[in-house]
């Protein structure tokens, strides 16, 4: 089906590239399509490889941030859900932040 698709739209060649992550981690691949048969010219082959090695980088980095948000809502709900009273504050005594169990025990909205 997909290469029956692939003839009728006058695509005759296909060339993958795996994308790795940092750690050797198959992270997926990346497809050049051609209206030509043929082996790929060299020039065709480094956009290839430069193209999965940016998409690893930009897989890892949405990965990372993703890794860190869930980080953060996991603190955040830790320090928020906490029984006990809980404050940051700034050296010049300003509060930075105080959880909902502090608010609650000083009568604070």
């Amino acid at each position: 089906e997909v290469v029956k698709r692939a003839v009728n739209n006058g695509l005759l060649a296909v060339w993958s590239q795996p994308i790795i992550s940092s750690d050797g981690e198959l992270l997926g691949t990346i497809a050049n399509y051609s209206n030509k048969l043929g082996e790929p010219s060299a020039d065709n082959l480094m956009v290839l490889e430069w193209s999965a090695r940016i998409a690893a980088i930009a897989i890892e980095r949405k990965q990372a941030e993703e890794a860190l948000r869930q980080s953060e809502e996991q603190y955040r709900n830790l320090f928020e859900n906490a029984n006990d009273l809980i404050q940051a504050v700034k050296p010049d005594g300003h509060f930075l932040y105080v959880n909902t169990a502090w608010r609650k025990a000083l009568g604070y909205s």
